[in-house]
C-alpha cells in the first residue's frame, strides 16, 4: 500500500511532505528550503569544498524524499563549476502524482525538479555537465556500495519516526564508505548517534542548526586516529 502522502507549505513558504505512514515531515516545518541550504549546502557540499579546495566531490545521500537536496546540490555544482557525482538511495519513491505538485524557489526551478524526478532509477545519468546522479531504489538497511565518497548526506526521517536507521548498523555501512577526511552531515544532533559515529572512527562537532533547531551534527572520519 502506498504511503498517504500530503503537501504542506513550512515557515519560509516552501514545500515539504507529510508523510502518515511514518507520521512525520520530510523537512522543518520552520522552513524546507532553508533547512536544506543550511544543512546540506552551507555546512555539507561547501563547507567540504572550502576546507579542501576541491572541484571535485562525491555525495551519497541517504534520503532522496522530494529531491530537493539533490536539486540544490546540483545548482551548486554548475554555480560554481566543479564536478559532482551524487548517488542518492531511497526506500519509499515520492509517486509522480505527488511530485509533480512539487516547487521550490518562487518556481524558477520546477523543470529541473521534475527533470531529476523522471531520471531512470539504477543508472548514473550526466544531468547536466557538472552534475551526475545516480538514484537507486532501495531500503538503508539493504544498501551496500563498493564506491567511496566524500561527504554523505544523511537525510532519514528523525530517530523519533526511524530510530533503527540511526543505529550502528546502518551507521557502519555509511562510514565505511567515505574517504579518509570525509565528512557526513544530517540535521540530527541525538545524543545516541553521536556517541556510535564516535566509536566509528569519526570526529564529531556540533554545528549551529538552521532557523528553528539549535544544533545539528557533522562527522569527520579520522582514519589516522584508529588504535
Amino acid at each position: 500500500m502506498l504511503d498517504p502522502l500530503s503537501v504542506e507549505i513550512t515557515g519560509d513558504g516552501s514545500q515539504t511532505l507529510y508523510s502518515e505512514q511514518f507520521q512525520a515531515h520530510y523537512h522543518s516545518q520552520h522552513g524546507a528550503l532553508q533547512e536544506s541550504r543550511h544543512v546540506f549546502i552551507q555546512e555539507g557540499i561547501d563547507y567540504y569544498r572550502q576546507l579542501h579546495q576541491v572541484d571535485e566531490v562525491s555525495i551519497l545521500e541517504y534520503g532522496m524524499g522530494t529531491a530537493l537536496n539533490v536539486l540544490l546540490t546540483q545548482l551548486y555544482a554548475e554555480k560554481h563549476q566543479c564536478s559532482v557525482r551524487m548517488h542518492s538511495i531511497e526506500g519509499y519513491p515520492v509517486e509522480a502524482s505527488v511530485y509533480n505538485k512539487l516547487s521550490y524557489i518562487d518556481n524558477s526551478y520546477d523543470a529541473q525538479l521534475l527533470h531529476i524526478h523522471q531520471q531512470p532509477w539504477g543508472e548514473d545519468v550526466e544531468v547536466t555537465p557538472h552534475f551526475q546522479l545516480k538514484k537507486e531504489h532501495r531500503l538503508f538497511e539493504d544498501f551496500s556500495t563498493d564506491r567511496k565518497y566524500d561527504i554523505i548526506y544523511f537525510d532519514a526521517f528523525a530517530p523519533s519516526a526511524q530510530p533503527h536507521l540511526w543505529t550502528a548498523d546502518i551507521l557502519t555501512t555509511a562510514v565505511q564508505s567515505l574517504y579518509d577526511k570525509g565528512i557526513l552531515i544530517t540535521f540530527c544532533a541525538q545524543g545516541e548517534f553521536k556517541r556510535v559515529l564516535k566509536s566509528l572512527h569519526m570526529t564529531v562537532e556540533r554545528v549551529p542548526g538552521p532557523p528553528g533547531k539549535r544544533e545539528m551534527t557533522r562527522g569527520t572520519l579520522n582514519l589516522s586516529a584508529q588504535p
